[in-house]
């Protein structure tokens, strides 16, 4: 980038890149001056971090009555500023920008993938791989120069390693940062669970980071505020079947089991008789089709089973 002519990257030009007002070759030259240095980009996802950690609710920013406030007091070249002075001064500038660049309903760089009908499958601009359940969303800027994303709801994710680029994930309270990984996470009212099937990561809440490795399993109580972290059992695996399509039974009780297979395939179950809900079960499935699990299922308890679309039937007396 040294030997050709640019456009300056300067406070000026950065917020109103955040704003959405940069035009197409103000967004090229901002585009090569992440490319140039990792300290660029580093500068950038610690200004979103700031924001992702206090950042207020949605209002359309006035980029040019923010920037003469913050430029009355400091005229530095961006490349120039340290981190942590950037992290103080002009997080409270910046904070409406980012959300504007991340959340405006219609911005031209917002990407939003969301499915209610069916498990999705999906790969990132940097080639890192998502999966999610119905209902399940994810924000992130269409560039992903800094690769920073907020996912509301519950998602797998299979993250391609560059060390100069970390991956930042928001969800609801946690802040989730990781270099190459595979993991899930899933939000509920009371908890967020977040388990880790190789690598590791680092959760923060707060101040308090706790790093996360593979076959373990951070539980964050969102009533308390308190972070357990615990081996992941075989069971639990089952919460990301989804995704890996493995399921593990160890004398589970056969209304857990249709449970998990309706939440791996996408389907539902209805037991005609509740009392077959008491069955047990010991099984393992990887991969196989639905057809496969339903007979295995029904042939080792003695019931039956009907399909019609997406409903499925099992019917038959309850064990003894």
């Amino acid at each position: 980038m040294s030997d050709k002519e640019y456009i300056p990257v300067d406070e000026t030009l950065l917020i109103r890149y955040l704003a959405g007002e940069a035009g197409p070759g103000e967004a090229m030259a901002i585009d090569d001056w992440l490319d140039a240095d990792a300290a660029n980009r580093e500068t950038f996802r610690q200004l979103q971090q700031a924001w992702e950690q206090g950042a207020p609710a949605y209002r359309a920013p006035d980029a040019r009555a923010e920037w003469e406030r913050f430029a009355a007091k400091h005229q530095r070249p961006v490349r120039r500023m340290p981190v942590k002075w950037w992290m103080a001064a002009a997080a409270a500038v910046l904070c409406i920008a980012l959300a504007y660049l991340l959340w405006a309903p219609h911005g031209s760089n917002q990407a939003q993938l969301l499915s209610h009908q069916a498990i999705l499958r999906d790969t990132l601009p940097d080639r890192s791989v998502v999966v999610m359940p119905p209902g399940s969303e994810l924000l992130f800027d269409k560039r992903f120069r800094v690769r920073t994303a907020q996912l509301k709801g519950e998602g797998y994710f299979d993250v391609r390693p560059d060390e100069n680029n970390p991956f930042v994930l928001q969800v609801e309270e946690l802040h989730i940062r990781v270099l190459g990984t595979a993991f899930n996470i899933r939000t509920a009212p009371d908890d967020i669970l977040v388990q880790v099937n190789n690598g590791a990561v680092a959760v923060q809440h707060g101040t308090e980071e706790t790093v996360v490795k593979a076959g373990r399993q951070l539980r964050y109580d969102r009533i308390r505020h308190t972070i357990t972290v615990t081996e992941v059992t075989a069971p639990d695996k089952n919460v990301f079947a989804y995704a890996t399509q493995q399921l593990h039974f160890q004398g589970a009780p056969l209304r857990d089991v249709v449970r998990e297979v309706a939440k791996t395939y996408n389907v539902n179950i209805v037991l005609s008789n509740e009392k077959t809900g008491d069955c047990r079960l010991s099984t393992d499935f990887n991969g196989q089709p639905l057809a496969y699990v339903l007979d295995v299922i029904t042939a080792s308890l003695g019931l039956q089973y009907t399909i019609n679309g997406n409903d499925i039937n099992i019917s038959g007396n309850e064990c003894r």
